[in-house]
């Protein structure tokens, strides 16, 4: 079964990787690689779930409570007939020559944080659109617990949900006795520290993730975890253009990123951010865009976006939308994926998620085209970014003005 079509003019190809930590202080990078190519349809598609077939299905399973005898059983055997509409393995795509410096033409580059129990292929519709316009996009999977589950060292170490500070459902039932004394808040560390531990982490997850990038460009020899193949990224990538995004803790994630002496980023797409974690509100002097579904946010979070993006440093290419009649999740791959099952329980926009994905693909495409002021004309001149509806979405005080006061 496979999730919705990108699109872009190019084909997208798809490779997941784990490398190995680099010092006794780092921590790897878990992802999956989305990137052009131009692969035809005898290839293989990608499954949407990665690893052991029931890896990811027991954790989404016990992020939401469900018994293992669902999640490891029917859910595992649905889940994995998924197919994303990338080709496995890929090669990248040959592009024309630089008339300047005889060079391929680099890809510009993103770099994507999943937020609260997701993982590297959650988002993979936005990502794989992303690569169907020309981008490569490394779409990191986080190991700091914020994930429904993440792994290490190929799949054998298994790094379960934490909430609050605590695991969620261990693996091993027998443990049950022991963890469920634990599922107090601990009295020493509050949500904020909590939450802010988990975010010092994903910053230096995002900086090795840029570190790979530099390494594949470097032409570096890479040693994947996974044992997949990885394309020749090598003097392929344009690293000066670097953008980074992100949804939910992710988009709070990307903003601390743009907030660091130094950032490698030109750019921010944010969307849906929770703000809670973010330890200050220094200014971001590069552009972003962010993007919010209608029915998230609250007073509390809304105030803080305000405080962050509103500052007389802004930049002027700001951007600031809500889109009508969505929720929080109708950006990640899961309303496609169980769209009779979300709306039953309430967990779904009323906007079908082909819209939902168009609306965003046009929002973000038209921000880059501002961003790049020509540049990448190549990749992204097929892409037609009307003025979108504001029947679907609205921008500036208008926005803020649906949301939460």
């Amino acid at each position: 079964m496979p999730l919705l079509s990108y699109p872009g003019s190019y084909a997208v190809g798809t490779v997941p990787i784990e490398t190995a930590p680099a010092t006794p202080h780092s921590h790897g990078v878990l992802a999956s690689i989305f990137y052009p190519t131009d692969a035809d349809a005898r290839q293989p598609q990608s499954t949407w779930l990665l690893g052991p077939r029931k890896f990811y299905s027991t954790g989404f399973g016990d992020y939401v409570n469900l018994s293992r005898w669902i999640s490891a059983g029917p859910m595992a055997w649905l889940l994995d007939s998924f197919r994303m509409p990338a080709r496995a393995g890929a090669a990248l795509l040959q592009v024309k020559m630089d008339e300047e410096n005889g060079d391929a033409r680099r890809y510009p580059v993103a770099v994507f944080c999943h937020g609260l129990a997701g993982n590297q292929t959650t988002y993979s519709t936005f990502c794989g659109t992303l690569a169907s316009r020309g981008f490569v996009v490394v779409s990191i999977g986080h190991r700091d617990g914020s994930g429904s589950v993440a792994a290490r060292n190929n799949y054998k170490e298994r790094i379960p949900c934490k909430l609050n500070g605590l695991y969620c459902r261990c693996a091993n039932r027998l443990r049950m006795v022991t963890l469920l004394a634990d599922k107090r808040q601990p009295s020493d560390q509050d949500e904020y520290t909590f939450r802010n531990d988990q975010l010092m982490q994903r910053a230096r997850e995002v900086e090795e993730a840029m570190q790979l990038l530099r390494d594949l460009d470097r032409g570096t020899v890479i040693t994947n975890l996974l044992s997949n193949n990885l394309p020749d990224f090598k003097r392929r990538l344009d690293l000066q253009s670097a953008v980074i995004m992100g949804h939910s803790f992710g988009g709070v994630t990307a903003l601390y990123a743009l907030q660091l002496p130094g950032t490698p980023f030109i750019a921010g797409v944010i969307l849906d951010p929770w703000m809670m974690a973010l330890p200050t509100y220094s200014a971001i002097t590069v552009p972003i865009l962010s993007i919010q579904s209608e029915v998230f946010h609250w007073p509390a979070n809304v105030q803080q976006m305000q405080k962050l993006f509103n500052q007389p440093s802004a930049n002027i290419l700001n951007q600031f939308s809500v889109v009508k009649g969505t929720k929080h999740q109708d950006i990640s791959d899961v309303p496609s994926l169980v769209f009779g099952i979300l709306k039953l329980v309430r967990q779904q926009g009323a906007v079908a998620p082909k819209v939902v994905h168009s609306t965003y693909d046009s929002l973000v495409t038209g921000f880059l085209q501002k961003v790049y002021k020509g540049r990448y004309a190549n990749y992204l001149q097929d892409t037609v970014v009307a003025n979108v509806d504001t029947s679907v979405a609205v921008h500036g005080p208008a926005a803020y003005g649906l949301l939460p006061k």
